[in-house]
């Protein structure tokens, strides 16, 4: 089985073990295709739950993220003293680079 990770296989050995115990059931229901009804079911379900619980670890993640201490403080003062000065030469480059982003736009408008 390539392309699957190991926690999707260890789901998917889970709910095929539990399709298998009630094997019975699917043979009555899908005749002789009960065998690719039950790896078909199985697989997907193994899918869904494995996305739900990617999902619930970034929905943590940004929580923890948001809610968590700041872990830098920025003095205001210090920062201002030590900035350095804006230049000539880097007004001109953002000048050019909004020339040139205007100049594509226009290209794709097109």
């Amino acid at each position: 089985m390539a392309g699957i990770s190991t926690r999707q296989l260890e789901l998917f050995n889970k709910f095929y073990s539990q399709y298998r115990s009630e094997a019975d059931e699917f043979i009555d229901k899908y005749g002789a295709e009960a065998p690719k009804v039950m790896y078909g079911r199985a697989m997907k379900l193994a899918k869904n739950s494995l996305d739900k619980e990617n999902k619930q670890k970034i929905k943590e993640m940004i929580k923890k993220s948001l809610t968590g201490p700041v872990e830098e403080e920025i003095n205001s003062a210090e920062f201002v003293q030590t900035r350095k000065p804006v230049e000539e030469k880097d007004i001109n480059k953002e000048k050019q680079l909004d020339e040139l982003v205007k100049k594509v736009m226009s290209k794709l408008k097109q």
